[in-house]
């Protein structure tokens, strides 16, 4: 994953994100994520809405689906609401589905 987009801790945004590149979510999303490249909703991260991109790991929160073209990857303290869709889906020990 390249470096690309991050949204810091103690930030929130309100409103849909959609863009090329890869987004590293560290704050709150308030709505719908749509990129073409990686998207990671880090530990601190808490997203509230659909979110899609090629592939999207998840180590924060997640209320709301994931559409992957390639993988949903829930990492360990994981917590996701919703339904996770692409040709592969994988949940580590201790990552909430």
């Amino acid at each position: 994953m390249s470096l690309g987009s991050r949204l810091p801790r103690g930030v929130v945004l309100e409103g849909a994100i959609r863009g090329q590149g890869d987004l590293r979510i560290a704050g709150e999303v308030e709505g719908p994520i749509e990129i073409d490249g990686h998207l990671v909703v880090e530990e601190s991260g808490v997203v509230r809405g659909e979110v899609r991109a090629r592939v999207i790991t998840i180590a924060g929160i997640l209320e709301g689906n994931a559409t992957a073209l390639e993988l949903v990857r829930l990492e360990p303290g994981a917590r996701m609401t919703g339904d996770a869709r692409a040709e592969r889906v994988s949940a580590a020990q201790g990552a909430l589905l």
